[in-house]
């Protein structure tokens, strides 16, 4: 599969426009001669698993981002995909009298 000309010309173009040309949020910069560092601490293979409250109820967010909580169907986002998710109902608000 060939790039059309058109194509090739808009990636020099965001080349140019994101790498070369000064960044005023960089202090007019460029962003290949910004003050960006590689990361060097490693992270781990592994992060703790996290400590609910007691009496959280805690759901699995299925693939399309999705919990069911309470009969409802709650929407906590794909990124979430996977992942377990507390769930709780608000406390009620103090009596001010």
């Amino acid at each position: 599969m060939t790039t059309s000309p058109c194509q090739r010309g808009l990636d020099e173009w965001r080349n140019i426009y994101n790498c070369e040309r000064p960044h005023e949020a960089l202090g007019l910069e460029n962003a290949d001669h910004a003050l960006i560092t590689p990361v060097t601490r490693s992270f781990p293979g592994h992060l703790p698993d996290i400590a609910y409250w007691p009496g959280d109820a805690v759901r699995k967010v299925d693939s399309d981002g999705f919990i069911s909580f309470k009969n409802r169907s709650l929407r906590i986002g794909k990124l979430s995909a996977g992942s377990r998710s507390p769930c709780a109902l608000p406390m009620p608000m103090a009596s001010s009298t």
